[in-house]
């Protein structure tokens, strides 16, 4: 057949062979063969790439189906060639970002088992290296399922990928699709998570993969399921120029599937990581920085959040900050420009999962600049409450230009404590920054010596006379 789509040409499609019609005993075998046929009408209509750029998708493929009921027997194997495919996303030099799948694949079911003898994936690049993922196995689906999967990534843009399947921007809520989701949710039966993952033997190895700057490999993770566990493990795997490994365990208990985890990692380039969390932008800050976390939780309790806890300890040193909104007050609030993007030695921080809530109890930034301390909470419906205290270093402390200098304190290791904390309000998205001298206070002791300076500050004084005329 010679296809077309809007008055022209979208290929050709060829079948070939013989098939059972009425169950027989009877084999059967067919053969598809494709050339440069236009699938694009189909994809997009099933959505299969969203975030592909509109226009044809020519796929050639020659594919050959057997069935033999004798063996019970069902193969399917061929190559298939699909593109070139770009998404909107653009390359690095600016250029269209595309690239031609390539596939290739011998899949057979025997009776209850599906054996995967082979899969290779390779995606072609102009100018750009390629992909290349192979993978095997074979799935048990009768009787006690299990599974047994091997894979190699020798190199992966997940860039890309990441691009070709984003779907537009979700559907706002309203009163009607929230009924019927509910509707739906009320009539759906609920699922064991773990049911699948019942005697599972799984291993990834990783060469190289890639998300924009961000770098990971090498390194392998595995999976097993034994019984009523499952336990999967990164092995140490470089990451963002560091190393971090974790492991994660599901366990059947009751009708209960209890998560707990822990990892750690070091090295870490935290520039890196920011630009691929928020790709496009200049990372907020950047450090070399090491992690250890731990916790546990239920997977099929509502609210998961609720009965979710755990704890996430880091570290960045030798760093500096580059687009902090809390710095960025500072300096305006303080006339101290340097402190908006101050260098510093290292950054600590001591934060824990309860109850939906995220607590930073501990927030400490020690470098020549400044030193920050403080902390900062997060609520389930990311309202912000914090406070942060700052001390100015020996070398800034005299451009301080705030009313009231004799209400600040210097410090035995000569920095100058300012008599304020910084109050955090508002939400994750558009956090608020004020000074608050009752914060200051309480946390000092309510140190007797400052009430007239503090008084003072209050209203607005510059300098206290005294102080004045003796200078």
């Amino acid at each position: 057949m010679t296809l077309e789509s809007q008055g022209k040409a979208a290929g050709t499609l060829t079948l070939a062979g013989t098939w059972p019609i009425a169950s027989s005993k009877q084999s059967g075998a067919i053969t598809v063969v494709t050339k440069d046929l236009d699938t694009a009408p189909l994809v997009d209509l099933f959505g299969v790439f969203p975030g592909r750029e509109h226009g044809p998708l020519p796929v050639s493929a020659n594919v050959a189906i057997a069935e033999d009921p004798a063996s019970g027997s069902l193969t399917v194997r061929g190559q298939e060639i699909l593109g070139p495919i770009r998404v909107a996303r653009k390359g690095k030099d600016g250029r269209p970002n595309e690239a031609t799948l390539r596939i290739e694949h011998d899949l057979s079911r025997h009776n209850d088992e599906i054996r995967l003898t082979v899969l290779t994936v390779t995606a072609d690049r102009p100018g750009s290296r390629s992909d290349r993922v192979t993978a095997s196995g074979m799935v048990r689906i009768a009787g006690r399922p299990s599974a047994q999967l091997r894979g190699d990534i020798a190199s992966l843009d997940a860039a890309w990928y990441a691009a070709l399947f984003s779907g537009p921007e979700p559907t706002p809520q309203t009163i009607t699709n929230q009924t019927v989701e509910k509707d739906r949710g009320g009539r759906q039966e609920q699922s064991n998570p773990l049911a699948l993952l019942t005697n599972l033997d799984a291993e990834l190895s990783i060469g190289s993969v890639s998300y924009g700057t961000l770098m990971i490999g090498s390194g392998r993770l595995i999976a097993k399921g034994t019984g009523e566990r499952l336990e999967a493990k990164l092995e140490p795997t470089g990451i963002a120029g560091g190393l971090v490994d974790a492991q994660v365990t599901l366990a059947r208990q009751d009708s209960h599937a209890q998560l707990t985890w822990s990892g750690k990692g070091q090295g870490l380039s935290i520039e890196t990581i920011m630009q691929a969390v928020d790709p496009g932008q200049e990372a907020r800050l950047k450090g070399t920085g090491s992690f250890m976390t731990s916790g546990n939780g239920f997977l099929n309790e509502d609210p998961f959040g609720k009965h979710l806890s755990g704890t996430f300890n880091f570290n960045i040193a030798d760093g500096q900050f580059m687009r902090a909104p809390l710095l960025q007050f500072l300096a305006k609030y303080t006339h101290i420009r340097e402190i908006e993007q101050m260098g510093f030695q290292g950054l600590q921080g001591q934060m824990r999962l309860e109850n939906e809530w995220i607590h930073a109890d501990s927030l400490t930034v020690t470098g020549p600049t400044a030193s920050l301390e403080g902390n900062v909470s997060v609520s389930p419906d990311r309202t912000v409450d914090g406070q942060i205290f700052v001390k100015i270093g020996p070398s800034l402390g005299k451009k301080i230009k705030i009313p009231c200098m004799s209400a600040l304190l210097k410090t035995p290791d000569g920095f100058t404590a300012l008599p304020f904390a910084v109050r955090i309000k508002g939400s994750t998205e558009s956090p608020t920054f004020g000074a608050d001298t009752a914060a200051w206070n309480y946390a000092k002791g309510g140190i007797s010596s400052l009430a007239h300076t503090m008084k003072n500050l209050l209203r607005g004084c510059r300098e206290d006379p005294s102080e004045e005329s003796a200078k």
